[in-house]
């Protein structure tokens, strides 16, 4: 299989690149910002191509609340540029890199693929509106579209995040600092789980989104404690009791997945948080 893969220079991207890399035809699209180019997209995204895994887009809540114009082009226009490439060529499978901040935060539960959207930030409403174009496309065009909404992220490689900031100022000695009490949870998945998760995604025929979490949520106080366990830091955790900001909890019921996808979360927090302590030796 030819596989085309946008934003391969990110995080996520890279681990997905090394994996498809064994079996099949892989084309890197790198930078974000090149995804607003629809003539560079167009040149990319040629006949030949079987599928296109979607990434490239700005995925930072902050920088988005700052610049939320930029933010749009990026990721709704620059996925208008992948669709209307795949459907002049005729691609025939899309895999959309979505994101849990379309359900928002605040939920009494864990959250569902049918569950109301409630995103409260420009991020998220820029993802929900690239979800909806690829639906149209979708259903008026004829291409098999696949979205993963992932929850949060982590692994070896990764640049931002709580997680690499935690463990690297563990692995120092540093103090951990949190915002507020550190009471919100949230939903860790390890990046082996997501190739895999985007693996199946590209071999199946479902249609529509598919939540990837681990249906566990762990608040930022816990998840700073593990993170001095498995460490063996001495390291402590300072709160910064103004600072705090509204935010829920966000915890992924991962059924769609299991049912559809035959896919359940292997790696448990510490066994993952361990991986990214030894990456950073």
């Amino acid at each position: 299989m030819q596989l085309l893969i946008t934003g391969s220079s990110g995080f996520v991207g890279k681990h997905l690149c090394n994996h498809f890399s064994n079996g099949h035809e892989v084309t890197k699209f790198d930078l974000p910002k090149n995804i607003r180019n629809y003539e560079l997209v167009r040149e990319s995204i040629h006949h030949d191509i079987d599928a296109v895994i979607h990434l490239a887009a700005q995925v930072r809540v902050d920088t988005a609340i700052k610049d939320p114009y930029d933010t749009f082009i990026t990721n709704v226009e620059g996925t208008m540029n992948v669709l209307e490439s795949m459907r002049l060529n005729d691609i025939p499978k899309l895999v959309f890199a979505s994101t849990a901040d379309v359900y928002g935060g605040n939920h009494s539960g864990p959250v569902g693929e049918y569950d109301t959207w409630g995103t409260t930030n420009p991020y998220g409403a820029s993802k929900l509106a690239a979800e909806r174009l690829c639906y149209a496309y979708g259903e008026t065009y004829g291409i098999l579209v696949r979205i993963l909404r992932c929850f949060n992220i982590y692994g070896p490689g990764q640049q931002a995040g709580v997680i690499p900031l935690f463990v690297k100022k563990a692995m120092k000695g540093e103090s951990l600092p949190i915002n507020g009490r550190g009471l919100q949870k949230r939903d860790y998945v390890y990046i082996s789980d997501i190739v895999r998760a985007y693996d199946l995604m590209l071999h199946t025929d479902i249609k529509g989104a598919v939540n990837i979490g681990t249906g566990i949520g762990t608040s930022v106080r816990d998840l700073a404690e593990t993170v001095v366990y498995v460490t063996g830091s001495l390291s402590k955790i300072e709160y910064s009791l103004g600072d705090e900001r509204p935010s829920g909890d966000l915890i992924a019921s991962n059924f769609g997945a299991s049912e559809d996808l035959n896919w359940r979360p292997q790696v448990p927090l510490k066994e993952g948080i361990k991986y990214v302590m030894e990456s950073l030796k």
